[in-house]
């Protein structure tokens, strides 16, 4: 079962190319309780939301039509303070795998389209440091906890 934030609101950017696949993955955010949501469909508008935003957690596509992903994750991980949670999300399969292997700076890689079980379970990874807090009887599993 998805958890639900139940704490003072979370922001979220979310970085997606394409405005279908943002407005799917706004509706799962807003399904796990997130609805502070800003929207960025390149490298350098995302950078500029960071500028005057930091942001609880990023979910970005790693594959930006001509622009990588990457390069945004490593940018955010450099700047102290900008994001705390960063998801990396990719339809290909071996896009994901790439970024595993190449130590991508992430805290949990995803298959596109999100869902939502998967989604909280990725978030729920900061529930451990205390940056998030659940509701009774939700369940999370870890991922990509360090160990």
């Amino acid at each position: 079962m998805p958890f639900r934030i139940r704490h003072t609101p979370t922001s979220v950017l979310l970085v997606e190319r394409l405005p279908i696949a943002a407005e799917h993955a706004a509706r799962t955010l807003k399904l796990i309780g997130f609805d502070m949501v800003w929207r960025a469909r390149s490298i350098a508008e995302a950078l500029r939301t960071c500028r005057v935003t930091p942001f609880d957690i990023a979910i970005i596509q790693l594959q930006l039509g001509a622009e990588d992903g990457g390069h945004l994750v490593t940018a955010l991980r450099a700047w102290p303070g900008s994001v705390d949670l960063i998801v990396g999300v990719s339809m290909d399969d071996a896009c994901l795998r790439r970024a595993a292997s190449a130590r991508l700076p992430v805290d949990a890689l995803l298959l596109l389209p999100l869902d939502v079980s998967v989604l909280s379970k990725a978030i729920g990874h900061k529930v451990r440091k205390g940056r998030f807090e659940l509701a009774d009887g939700d369940d999370v599993v870890m991922i990509n906890d360090g160990a």
